[in-house]
């Protein structure tokens, strides 16, 4: 008798922790995803509407004059074309860093500059990268001094142009810090060093351990933020903004200039770019988390 009350408490206690993980699981996803799931069911459902007054109709119209538009798809295009350019050049800098300075990750003047680079706000790299590569900026005066061009009207537009030069350069000062953080921390953490030594005293060159062996193993420990990389190219304001052309221009610009107009029956335009770019997002996070599982798969 003893022991069968002694099994209905274990019973009941399990049944009661099993309750309350289960309540916590739910708690902890709706505080996650419950804000996220909010902003875009609000902007799906004032996309539908003819504008964002009272007692309106129901209409796709706003999606049939966006999704036919050759400027929107230019538009996401060019912001999907700058955040590859971005992340690549981003992840070469940081190798070429790594791989050619091995001892910059115990210097306290790296871990410093990295760090003030981090803390700068991007807008100020990105006036910083204007009044460099202007018309009129500081590269231009220098070129025209040294007799390399005739006047600075000559001098190649690298600011606000279709290529978008001086905003990929802006935007990769601005994430650079970030993956040299991560990597010189993982570096670490997997103690390349030894093993570089070990692959060089079996016959391998300086090059090949660092190709062969090294960029391999960051490379499977550091894919994830990569995409981050990529995700954040594809979310900034700021940077594209004030050094971007306007047509065409990234997604996030062009989302924020018809949020910002005072015309009630062109603002559900914004959510429709708003809404496509969220689930241009979540299609990228799942075509991510399928390579993954398959090359873990594999």
């Amino acid at each position: 008798m003893q022991l069968s009350r002694e099994r209905f408490r274990t019973s009941k206690s399990n049944r009661y922790r099993i309750v309350q993980k289960a309540v916590a699981h739910l708690l902890l996803w709706l505080l996650l995803t419950g804000p996220l799931l909010w902003i875009v069911g609000y902007s799906l459902l004032t996309s539908l509407r003819e504008s964002e007054s009272a007692n309106t109709s129901w209409t796709i119209r706003h999606w049939l004059s966006i999704v036919g538009r050759s400027s929107i798809r230019d538009a996401l295009l060019h912001s999907l074309i700058i955040s590859s350019t971005v992340t690549l050049i981003v992840i070469i800098t940081t190798f070429t860093i790594l791989f050619t300075k091995p001892t910059i990750r115990q210097s306290r003047t790296f871990a410093t500059t990295v760090c003030i680079i981090l803390a700068t706000p991007s807008t100020v790299i990105a006036l910083i990268v204007s009044q460099l590569l202007s018309g009129g900026g500081l590269l231009s005066r220098v070129c025209y001094l040294l007799g390399i061009i005739d006047s600075t009207s000559s001098f190649p537009v690298l600011v606000n142009d279709r290529l978008g030069i001086g905003m990929v350069i802006a935007l990769s000062i601005t994430l650079l810090p970030l993956p040299l953080l991560y990597f010189s921390k993982l570096w670490q953490t997997l103690h390349l060093d030894r093993i570089l030594a070990l692959s060089e005293s079996l016959g391998a060159t300086s090059f090949q351990s660092h190709l062969y062996v090294a960029l391999p193993m960051l490379l499977q420990r550091g894919y994830s933020i990569l995409f981050l990389i990529f995700l954040l190219c594809l979310g900034s304001y700021e940077v594209p903004y004030l050094l971007d052309s306007q047509s065409p221009e990234m997604i996030s610009v062009a989302v924020q200039r018809r949020t910002g107009v005072y015309e009630l029956t062109t603002r559900p335009e914004a959510f429709v770019l708003a809404t496509i770019y969220f689930l241009t997002c979540i299609l990228l996070l799942l075509l991510f988390i399928h390579g993954r599982n398959t090359h873990a798969t594999k």
